[in-house]
């Protein structure tokens, strides 16, 4: 055994504690390795039997626990990133909620329809009521009625009184009043004096408190101007607007069908007493049925343009004016323009914590519930977590 050989060996046989005797052998000639393997002994049993001082101990703990420090990240959820956390999601719900249930808990708004609260406005007695249905083709087949059609589209047709033309007028007024129920009331009786009425309204009120009117209003044609004057002197003038539609060829083409109709009708009646079978008498009331239809279509048409006609459609929005809108601001100073935005923060503010109250009001049972539940959660956990200490 050479020394590269001996040495590989060494220190396994020196830890098992017991050599070859191939290597007895070469220690006894080699003065080398028996320095290092006389070396290595001593150095492995140099600490048997002795004990580590307790201040090493300590100060090794220390050193190591020191670099460890470093490596460990900071936890980036402490109990104070809890309370923030917690206050941040509870100013959401109280927000999120108020802003996602306000419409809800609002109370419905006050309509009123000249349906529902028509006592002080009704159609004028003599006014024509409208039918439904419109106007639709009837093909008449077989000779008997064929001819009497022919009859009535041959004769002359009625000429259609004509006292001018016909002209549909539709107007839109937006008014702005600091005094809300007089000026409402002043539209009213305005309206009352020249035998109109109101065909459609509804009065709510806005998040911020204010009021706003929208009235569909039926005026008689020959009191429409007079009618717009008495709307000038109601409260502020916003927005007016007017259309007009002439329909005096419709109204003459349904006319001169309806006439045409009725000619027709009377000869099928003729035509009706002198049938002879069965077969005739039920063609011909057939054709009187559809001709009937006809008739009360166009009819229902006619006057359905004469409302129109004869009497205008005014559309009214009335805005209530709160105290901090009411500031021109082409002739307000900078301390009026500074007041006037201060008041509707304020306003705007009363209005957010209202709508929070009703909000917090009305969650307290869900929020008593979900209290209870957490707290029996946690004394649950709390116990099993004691009970799991102690086994």
């Amino acid at each position: 055994m050479n020394c590269s050989e001996f040495r590989a060996l060494l220190e396994e046989n020196v830890k098992a504690g017991k050599l070859s005797a191939q290597q007895l052998e070469h220690l006894e000639g080699c003065r080398d390795c028996l320095f290092a393997y006389t070396y290595l002994k001593d150095c492995r049993t140099l600490d048997e039997g002795s004990e580590v001082p307790d201040s090493f101990k300590a100060s090794w703990r220390q050193a190591i626990i020191k670099e460890a420090l470093p490596m460990q990240t900071k936890p980036w959820f402490n109990a104070r990133s809890k309370k923030w956390l917690a206050l941040a999601a509870a100013l959401i719900v109280l927000f999120g909620g108020t802003a996602l249930t306000k419409d809800f808990l609002d109370p419905p708004s006050q309509n009123k329809s000249a349906v529902q609260g028509g006592e002080d406005y009704h159609l004028p007695q003599n006014y024509p009521a409208p039918a439904a249905g419109g106007a639709r083709g009837v093909e008449d087949a077989g000779i008997m009625w064929s001819e009497a059609e022919q009859s009535a589209l041959a004769s002359p047709p009625v000429a259609t009184a004509k006292t001018g033309a016909k002209i549909i007028r539709t107007i839109s007024v937006t008014l702005s009043t600091r005094e809300f129920e007089k000026d409402l009331d002043a539209l009213r009786a305005a309206l009352a004096d020249i035998n109109g009425y109101v065909e459609y309204s509804d009065i709510s009120t806005e998040s911020n408190f204010s009021r706003y009117a929208t009235l569909t209003l039926r005026i008689p044609k020959d009191h429409v101007d007079a009618f717009m004057l008495e709307v000038e002197g109601i409260g502020r003038s916003v927005a007016v607007s007017e259309s007009s539609q002439d329909v005096s060829d419709q109204y003459t083409d349904v006319a001169t069908r309806l006439q045409t109709q009725k000619t027709k009708m009377e000869r099928l009646q003729v035509m009706l007493k002198q049938a002879v079978s069965i077969e005739e008498l039920l063609q011909i009331e057939d054709s009187i049925a559809d001709t009937q239809y006809q008739i009360d279509s166009l009819s229902g048409t006619l006057q359905g343009l004469d409302s129109k006609v004869d009497y205008a459609t005014v559309n009214v929005y009335l805005k209530e004016e709160l105290d901090a809108d009411i500031v021109d601001i082409k002739d307000a100073t900078l301390g009026d323009r500074i007041l006037s935005a201060l008041k509707t923060m304020w306003t705007s503010v009363q209005t957010l914590l209202s709508d929070m109250v009703v909000f917090i009001i009305v969650m307290m049972p869900f929020i008593l519930i979900a209290s209870v539940v957490i707290i029996l959660a946690r004394w649950f956990i709390k116990k099993r977590r004691n009970k799991n200490e102690k086994t």
